[in-house]
């Protein structure tokens, strides 16, 4: 493999630091190496006209395997081969300005003596992390930083994964390319583990610990349906699917015809110390947007290492509903439910895309944050397994899932809606009839208000919008000051007495749930004891 460099040459040093970490879910192991620029390693120069593997990212085929690594590059800068490591989700940085072009081929080399041929003269930190699995562990490379001598303690730039690739099954769900997620059924041994890894390919990038779901990155260009067919009957193989990926405009507001009056944003009291939080699970959050002391906590599920922010804005207007800064048309004073702290969520990226592991990590940081209620303001027609699970467990651990029931006027499911753990809102108009767009059908549980004017826009101007994404926090909010003044109601009791409160349909109108949350019905919940 040949290196070519604009950093100087050095001497070569090790230093080893290893500990053992108090977390339970994974052990670090830091290595802080010089690399040596001329390691006994299979190398091969790619001849003139070869086709390259993967044809996304030309010069740089990867395939990580557990502590062991083949790598092959075409006149690659060395930015591009770390991002092939990031696309295995290992957190990678570099010190600005170093530069290096990687040519050449290993195959199936420990990763530490790949990475001292492949860096050459830079200096190189790694961390190792041992995923869970039964009572062993599976080793994984966690994180790479790169720097010339003496730069160790300098800036840094983190390096994100290349170009992310979306197919389709026969059946027309997306999915992330050459991903899998896969449980474990009881009886299997880590070797056994380790070996089926190998025999797809596959490297373990995370794990959800509560479910055992691991997310198994795969070699370029894998054959996923395929791959699936064949594990599905593979022994001890629990459940497998793709990386499902599901788009926010779903269930995005709907612009309405313009008004020239500003929404006045209400003052919000500061929540109530140790009173439940309310859940946002979205594109993110502008946190200005709320009043002080409003957010408990925040995180960026497609991005872990940055702040929240939110390119979109359709995140910020549900935080605005949910926290009580705007009521609905037709909606009164929303009382209490401004004291509950938000947790903000942004688990859809710039393009308004997330996956199911994406949505199974926000979930678990929601409930690690004390939340009792998740608003979900977006929904697809492509149904999981793994996350039906997952919402299940979220409700067997007595946390108050809502969702939108969908803005395309049908009667087809949409999830995560449609599952039996989570509470499906449709939406009524600004004069409180049935929304023409708001989907009905047999999984819709009730309907609310599903409009109002917003200082910020959503993929648009601000103004007026309209969608069940306005209904679901909403109905959330109320359910938050609920919990907070009988906090040892239960779940069941709370969506019961809910139940009991909506006001009653006309006889003409069909699916859309068992009533209607208006005003009458808000006040009805809030002064019912459970």
């Amino acid at each position: 493999m040949s290196i070519s460099s604009n950093a100087p040459r050095v001497k070569p040093h090790f230093a080893f630091l290893s500990h053992m970490c108090p977390l339970p879910l994974a052990c670090l192991f830091l290595v802080a190496l010089s690399t040596l620029s001329a390691w006994p390693l299979p190398l091969r120069t790619r001849q003139a006209g070869e086709a390259p593997n993967d044809p996304v990212s030309a010069r740089v085929d990867l395939r990580l395997e557990g502590n062991r690594i083949s790598l092959r590059a075409h006149e690659a800068s060395l930015r591009e081969v770390l991002e092939a490591f990031a696309s295995y989700g290992v957190r990678v940085s570099m010190q600005p300005g170093v530069e290096a072009t990687i040519h050449g081929e290993v195959r199936d080399v420990p990763v530490e003596e790949a990475l001292r041929e492949l860096l050459g003269n830079l200096n190189y930190d790694i961390l190792w992390r041992e995923i869970p699995f039964g009572r062993s562990r599976v080793l994984a490379l966690s994180g790479i930083r790169v720097y010339r001598d003496g730069a160790a303690n300098d800036p840094m730039q983190s390096v994100a994964p290349g170009e992310r690739r979306i197919r389709r099954l026969e059946t027309g769900e997306r999915y992330l390319a050459d991903e899998v997620l896969m449980g474990m059924g009881p009886g299997v041994s880590p070797d056994d583990f380790r070996a089926l890894l190998r025999s797809m390919g596959g490297q373990v990038v995370a794990v959800d610990p509560d479910l055992g779901i691991y997310r198994i990155r795969l070699p370029a260009n894998s054959n996923v349906p395929a791959l699936l067919a064949r594990l599905k009957g593979e022994a001890g193989v629990a459940v497998v699917e793709p990386n499902f990926v599901y788009e926010l405009p779903g269930s995005s507001p709907m612009p309405l015809q313009h008004r020239a009056d500003a929404p006045a944003l209400r003052d919000l009291p500061p929540p109530v110390a140790g009173a439940p939080a309310l859940a946002i699970l979205d594109s993110g959050l502008e946190a200005d947007w709320l009043g002080d002391g409003a957010l408990r906590a925040s995180m960026d599920a497609t991005n872990p290492q940055r702040e929240i922010s939110d390119p979109v804005g359709h995140g910020t207007q549900m935080a605005l509903i949910g926290s009580g800064r705007i009521a609905p048309h037709g909606a009164g004073h929303p009382g209490d439910a401004a004291s509950a702290p938000i947790v903000a969520i942004r688990g859809f990226d710039e393009e308004g895309l997330s996956t199911s592991f994406g949505i199974l990590e926000s979930l678990r940081f929601s409930r690690e944050q004390g939340a009792g209620v998740v608003s979900m303001s977006w929904g697809s027609y492509t149904r999981s397994e793994i996350l039906n699970a997952g919402f299940q467990q979220a409700a067997d651990a007595d946390m108050i899932l809502l969702a939108a029931a969908g803005n395309d006027g049908k009667t087809d499911p949409m999830y995560p809606a449609a599952y039996p753990a989570v509470l499906a809102v449709g939406a009524l108009d600004a004069h409180g009839g049935i929304w023409e767009k708001s989907n009905r059908g047999e999984h819709v549980d009730f309907v609310s208000y599903g409009s109002a004017d917003f200082p910020v826009g959503s993929r648009g101007p601000p103004g007026p919008y309209a969608g069940t994404s306005i209904a679901t926090p909403w109905v959330a909010a109320a359910i938050t000051t609920y919990r907070a003044r009988h906090p040892q109601a239960t779940s069941e009791q709370i969506i019961r007495v809910l139940t009991q409160s909506l006001s009653p349909h006309s006889a003409e109108i069909q699916g859309a749930g068992s009533g209607r949350f208006d005003e009458n019905a808000r006040l009805r919940f809030l002064e019912t004891a459970p």
